[in-house]
């Protein structure tokens, strides 16, 4: 799904197709917004949108690192952090298909699955994030046509 855009969009984008070296830099700036994301060590909310808006200007390289570093902080947080749950989809979801691995959103369920696991009774809240998170994985996945039964069937079978 590709966001709509307004005519005063429109109008600056096609300013910014007129001046490669404005594009350039903002690119650029871009860029370091997200390795400055990734480096920082306290991912509120607020940083979160910014730098998931940013995902779908992005080249292949630097993109590949936001849902990097999203799974990396989901993994390692302590609790279920829901805003880096749902950055995790909104990275993902609007990605071109050519950014995207075959596998990434199997990876990804493997990391929920793992974390649904370690939960000691899943309050509502939590069940309710982990399930919407999935819930979008399997539309991008069908979106993208990335379905491999054999390994989602994996992902799905409870132990």
């Amino acid at each position: 799904m590709k966001p709509t855009l307004t005519d005063e969009e429109l109008n600056w984008l096609a300013e910014m197709d007129q001046n490669p070296t404005k594009k350039a830099h903002i690119r650029w700036l871009a860029i370091r917004i997200v390795e400055e994301f990734i480096q920082d060590p306290n991912k509120d909310s607020v940083k979160i949108a910014e730098v998931v808006a940013l995902a779908p200007v992005l080249d292949r390289e630097p993109y590949r690192k936001l849902p990097i570093s999203f799974i990396r902080e989901f993994i390692n947080a302590l609790i279920l952090d829901a805003d880096l749950l749902q950055g995790i989809v909104q990275v993902v979801q609007p990605a071109s298909p050519e950014f995207l691995e075959s596998d990434d959103p199997v990876k990804i369920f493997s990391v929920l699955r793992i974390r649904l696991g370690g939960t000691h009774q899943p309050s509502l809240g939590h069940s309710f994030h982990l399930t919407l998170a999935v819930s979008r994985l399997l539309d991008i996945m069908v979106e993208h046509r990335y379905f491999n039964t054999s390994q989602t069937r994996c992902y799905l079978e409870t132990r």
